[in-house]
């Protein structure tokens, strides 16, 4: 979800939230791989401000903020129940 919502973004958009989004996003999920939920909690946080930032600038679509915050919930779940 958070790579529809950054490759949704205007040019300005993506350049200021969405690639760092992204970003934040992979590293999330190699953390979780590795074991490092604490690690993994960070990248969400910094995905979640990230898209707190965009959608007060505009830069991402409602929809698109709502589907990923929920996919962020559901990561932060998933991170509870590892280990």
């Amino acid at each position: 979800m958070a790579f529809r919502a950054a490759r949704a973004m205007s040019a300005s958009g993506r350049e200021s939230t969405g690639q760092r989004m992204e970003s934040a996003a992979l590293a999330a999920a190699r953390e979780r791989e590795a074991g490092r939920t604490a690690a993994a909690a960070e990248s969400l946080q910094e995905m979640e401000t990230l898209l707190a930032i965009a959608a007060e600038l505009g830069d991402v679509a409602p929809a698109a903020r709502d589907a990923v915050q929920a996919a962020i919930t559901a990561a932060r779940t998933s991170l509870g129940s590892a280990g």
